[in-house]
């Protein structure tokens, strides 16, 4: 359990598989506890760079926790009935450099310019298809700025007339910096044939940021 400075106010909720609550000690942050089924070794993956982040948020300067905080307030985020809110400086903190970090990136110890969330164009634009039973080609996307990255998550097979969203799916990778299009990727797994499976594709800058999910359907052959 990580405690943080009252100075950065009293909040309580979940980013990810982060807790933030308040006790007479002050503010704290924890990891949530494994289930009793650990899981997979993606989630215990995730769990560790949460856990490094708690660490790290510690170790910043008055500076760099101000950078954070000011971010924070310039990016509110929209919650699933419209209301708008704001994220603590340290919350916005792990957001975008869990990101990084998953991607194979260092994490940020100082904000990203006060810049918007980067655009990533036309839904009916970008397409998803196998190449092979566990490979996959994505084309019409705009690509990202310079140092960025283009990230792709699916869920599948999935069942007639089911529509899953992207709370529901796993990663399937990040591309490399600076990435072409047509852009290949490998399948995390190779889906039985004639499976239809649903695939979420996207934007993240160098800072972490991601622009919108663009959904989109294939068929593995």
């Amino acid at each position: 359990m990580a405690k943080f400075a009252g100075t950065l106010g009293t909040f309580r909720g979940s980013v990810g598989n982060l807790t933030f609550s308040h006790n007479k000690g002050g503010n704290f942050a924890r990891i949530r506890q494994a289930p009793t089924n650990p899981g997979s070794e993606r989630q215990s993956l995730v769990r560790g760079i949460l856990s490094d982040l708690v660490g790290s948020w510690a170790a910043l300067d008055a500076d760099e926790i101000a950078s954070w905080a000011d971010w924070a307030e310039a990016h509110p985020r929209t919650g699933p009935l419209g209301e708008t809110y704001t994220l603590t400086g340290m919350q916005q903190y792990i957001a975008l450099n869990a990101a990084l970090v998953d991607s194979g990136e260092d994490p940020l110890a100082e904000a990203p310019p006060l810049i918007q969330p980067i655009p990533q164009g036309s839904g009916g634009s970008v397409v998803v298809a196998f190449t092979s039973n566990i490979a996959i080609t994505v084309t019409g996307m705009v690509l990202p700025p310079t140092g960025g990255k283009i990230v792709v998550w699916w869920n599948g097979p999935i069942s007639a007339g089911a529509n899953p969203d992207i709370r529901q799916a796993r990663l399937m990778g990040y591309s490399a910096v600076d990435p072409t299009s047509p852009l290949a990727m490998d399948c995390t797994y190779a889906p039985p044939s004639g499976s239809v499976c649903k695939f979420w594709v996207g934007n993240m800058d160098s800072y972490g940021q991601r622009s919108p999910m663009i959904p989109c359907l294939a068929t593995s052959p």
